[in-house]
């Protein structure tokens, strides 16, 4: 069983008032990026949404309904309008559900697990992507794997993968993070969920997740 009790197994991660108040929140970066799909995240790559960005130089080919004729009176040159474009963000959750994530009343594993389903559903409530890993014992053959996807239809599959993640084992954060971050293709977010209980100390994991 993922839990210590069936109490614990059949209750729901995450309560309907706290969804209905975290559905207020989004997640913030520091950086703009590109993404893949069309999300609420600002990004890097001009578009044609409603926020204006720059100008550039018309060149022939380029979209006329873009063009900025109030600027061409005033300098008789073509000038196009840009605007940023809305991306989603990844998010990959790196999730510690070894055994010493088992202690504790109540256990940090299940304060580990609704803190990955908060994250979990503030990206897909926005259309960002998600992706967790559950490192349960050595070896990347031992996590267990909730694959990148996005939209509100993912909520309850990704609350029954976290929900049903077995815990205990012994567990190498420094490796754990290392050879999940050699998986992950293209700009995003890494959030470790971990007690950094380990022998090399938290200083490895971190270094790597930064330097990523």
């Amino acid at each position: 069983m993922p839990f210590s009790n069936m109490s614990e197994a059949t209750q729901p991660l995450l309560e309907p008032d706290f969804l209905r108040r975290l559905e207020q929140w989004s997640l913030a970066v520091r950086r703009s990026y590109s993404g893949q799909f069309g999300g609420e995240r600002r990004s890097t790559r001009h578009g044609h949404s409603v926020e204006f960005a720059d100008f550039r130089h018309y060149v022939p080919g380029d979209d006329v309904r873009f063009v900025d004729w109030n600027l061409y009176a005033r300098l008789e040159r073509l000038f196009l309008k840009l605007f940023l474009h809305e991306q989603e963000l990844n998010v990959h959750v790196l999730l510690d559900l070894s055994e010493s994530m088992t202690f504790g009343t109540p256990p940090k594993q299940l304060l580990a697990r609704k803190l990955a389903a908060a994250l979990g559903f503030l990206a897909l409530a926005h259309q960002d992507g998600i992706s967790v890993t559950v490192g349960t014992a050595e070896g990347a053959e031992r996590a267990r794997r909730f694959p990148l996807c996005r939209g509100r239809s993912s909520i309850n599959r990704l609350m029954r993968f976290l929900q049903n993640a077995p815990a205990g084992g012994a567990l190498s954060i420094n490796d754990f993070v290392r050879q999940n971050l050699i998986r992950i293709r293209g700009p995003g977010m890494v959030i470790l969920i971990t007690d950094f209980f380990d022998p090399a100390g938290y200083e490895p994991p971190l270094s790597a997740i930064i330097a990523g």
